[in-house]
Formats: structure tokens, sequence, C-alpha cells
């Protein structure tokens, strides 16, 4: 998956959403993972995602949503995507976004409401993480007036940062 294609396949949903009328919170949220959970799907990955029936487990697991390869045990043998979505406060969106760090996967994922530099925190946090592997890939996805605006953070070696 690349930023233009997650950016894309979210204002796709926000043109569903205006279409409607607006959407509340739990709609979004159920609308993204279903969507999230279908790309998956089609990158061969299996899912997990809180009641989403298409998931391959629909039950959260550790995040919102999450791209895996796995024995029907759940022996995990690789982590494609963790993805976190959150429409609180700022406090709300920065608490889920910490989790994203921890993760050993291809893409970490973070959609939320765009406050005033909360995205400038949210990269800060990404790039000072000192267990960061070069090419660990962050999209953060930030909804404003109607619209995704999908920021794409690759992490670099600690030492790339210092020169």
């Amino acid at each position: 998956m690349t930023r233009d294609e997650l950016e894309g396949a979210l204002n796709r949903l926000a043109a569903d959403a205006k279409k409607a009328g607006g959407w509340g919170r739990k709609k979004w949220t159920y609308k993204i993972k279903k969507l999230l959970v279908r790309l998956g799907g089609q990158e061969q990955y299996q899912t997990c995602a809180t009641k989403i029936e298409a998931a391959t487990w629909p039950t959260e697991w550790l995040y919102d949503v999450v791209w895996l390869k796995a024995t029907k045990e759940f022996l995990v043998s690789d982590i494609a995507l963790v993805a976190e979505i959150e429409w609180g406060n700022e406090r709300d969106v920065w608490d889920e976004f910490q989790k994203l760090p921890l993760a050993r996967a291809d893409y970490r994922v973070m959609i939320f409401d765009d406050k005033p530099g909360l995205r400038g925190r949210l990269i800060k946090q990404a790039r000072k993480f000192g267990k960061r592997g070069p090419g660990d890939l962050y999209f953060l996805a930030s909804y404003a007036d109607g619209e995704f605006t999908v920021h794409e953070e690759v992490a670099q070696r600690s030492e790339e940062l210092a020169a």
C-alpha cells in the first residue's frame, strides 16, 4: 500500500460521508475499519478488527486493525499493518498513537481529527523513538474540512539523524 492509495481510499469514504449528510464517530470508525480489512484481504493478509464480519478474526488484537499472517492456531509469522483510529481530543489521539512505535509491522497507521500542531507532535514522537529500525513506516491520516491528508514518515537510523 502506498500513501496515495490510502489517501485516495480514505477520501472516497469522505465523499460517501458528505453525500450521506455526514457520519458520527462510530460510523466513521466502522467504515474505516471495514475499508482497511478489505484492503488487507486484497493484499492476501488475514485481518483482525472488532465487529467487522469480513475480518479473519472479527475481534480487536492489540490495535484497532491488524493485517497479519498466522496459522489457524494464531501462531503469528508476520504483521504487515497496525492501525489506530481516534476521533477524540488531542490527548486521546496522542495516547493511541503511542502504541504504534512498539509494533514490528511494515505499516503503522494513525487516523485522527486534525488539530493544530498535532501531526507535527506525532511525527516528532515517531522520529524520537529509540528502538526504530531503518524504513519504519508511518502513515498519519488527518481529517479536516471533509478531507483526509496522509503524511508519510519513514524512520531513519539513529546515526543518520545525528549527521
